[in-house]
């Protein structure tokens, strides 16, 4: 029972949690708007994520507080490298508006981790910010990405069924 527990504290700790989440609203996204599956987009969407969660939440630990390496934490450092390479071979292979999407969202979450002003707080510690910064980033992934790799234009008469897919994925 012990290596069952200590897997899932991997699991989630690594947010591979969160990133099948991102994959399956992208394949959602897919299923409820008739748009034909593309794989480099689900797949830059699930590794991205694990990307993007792993240096939101271990950014500050490895930066400021010099955090020792344990081996999960290394283990952790490690998913995330073989993640963020197999992100960049999925960004390589969508579609260049696609591509301006996805850098959008990784200087989102770089600009939510990070302070831009010198001796600033980052956007995650500007009170009242932080809900609606990770709602538009879950937008752009899970709903954006997938609707601009399959070009479907935003004012197309025929494809209402797309804003609501906007607003309630803003809202979940």
């Amino acid at each position: 029972m012990k290596i069952v527990r200590k897997i899932l504290d991997f699991y989630i700790e690594s947010s591979l949690h969160v990133a099948f989440a991102v994959y399956a609203l992208i394949r959602v996204t897919y299923l409820n708007l008739n748009i034909p599956y593309e794989e480099a987009v689900a797949h830059f969407g699930f590794f991205g994520t694990i990307v993007g969660y792993n240096f939101i939440k271990y950014d500050e630990l490895a930066r400021v507080k010099k955090v020792v390496l344990t081996p999960v934490f290394k283990a952790i450092i490690a998913v995330s490298f073989i993640a963020a390479l197999v992100t960049f071979y999925f960004f390589l292979a969508l579609k260049t508006k696609t591509k301006l999407i996805g850098f959008g969202t990784f200087l989102l979450t770089v600009l939510y981790t990070l302070p831009f002003f010198p001796n600033q707080k980052n956007m995650r510690n500007w009170s009242g910010l932080k809900i609606y910064l990770v709602a538009i980033a879950w937008v752009g992934v899970t709903v954006l990405l997938p609707v601009i790799n399959a070009e479907i234009r935003f004012f197309n008469c025929g494809d209402f069924e797309m804003y609501p897919t906007f607003y309630i994925r803003y809202l979940y």
